[in-house]
């Protein structure tokens, strides 16, 4: 058995523990783009209770799918082979004003748990929690923008799949355990990120209710049409 992978009737591990065995994976990596050994790696997956024949299986389907890449020095022996999470192109435009260690919820988090003042520690959470707020906002407006470039159905299903499956998702998961992880401080100052979210959410919902009416005005005063339709 490889890891913690438990496998179906067919030998075949089921989807859930596969899914659970990349994100130890995924865990094992610095989120800032900052290059780790495959000695290291194997290490801290051991810890995770993936095995090696396990990581080098999800490695290779990283790579393949773009999530990691890995180098090979070959200028000393044994070569050292190191490996890294590479940025989605599709996000670009919000690269081009954060640099990737924003998005590194764990290196923010170890810096949260370093203060001794509350008070600090609040202010701090709710500005990081309001500000990954907006960050998935925009990767998921990134997202949406880049597939429509994109003809084909398969490939703009298999490109929004990866988005979310290795980006977008395991922010929202980090953010929920960062905020159990401050429970007390995370009750107060998401009320009034919560507070903010819904007063633009009442606002874009008077907009779309007037957008509404002013269709549905159109529609009444269009005159019908005849024969096939082609001419009024």
């Amino acid at each position: 058995m490889d890891g913690m992978t438990v496998h179906g009737e067919r030998g075949r591990p089921k989807f859930e523990d596969e899914k659970r065995n990349v994100e130890k994976v995924l865990g094992c990596f610095p989120l800032d783009g900052s290059e780790i050994t495959y000695k290291e790696l194997k290490q801290k997956a051991k810890e995770c209770g993936v095995s090696p024949r396990s990581l080098d299986r999800h490695l290779d389907r990283l790579e393949e799918r773009g999530v990691i890449e890995r180098r090979v020095d070959t200028t000393r022996w044994p070569p050292k082979v190191s490996y890294s999470i590479t940025m989605p192109a599709e996000f670009e435009p919000i690269l081009r004003r954060l640099p990737l260690e924003f998005f590194d919820v764990r290196k923010w988090a170890n810096r949260l748990a370093g203060m001794k003042d509350d008070r600090a520690r609040k202010i701090t959470l709710g500005l990081l929690l309001e500000f990954w707020l907006r960050l998935l906002e925009a990767e998921v407006a990134c997202a949406w923008g880049s597939m429509l470039k994109v003809r084909e159905p398969e490939r703009v299903k298999a490109a929004l799949d990866r988005l979310c499956t290795y980006y977008i998702e395991p922010m929202i998961k980090n953010l929920g355990l960062l905020s159990w992880g401050y429970r007390k401080e995370a009750d107060e100052v998401l009320t009034p990120i919560l507070k903010r979210c819904l007063e633009h959410v009442d606002e874009l919902r008077g907009q779309f209710l007037a957008a509404a009416r002013l269709f549905e005005r159109s529609s009444e005063q269009r005159p019908p049409l005849r024969g096939g339709g082609d001419k009024p």
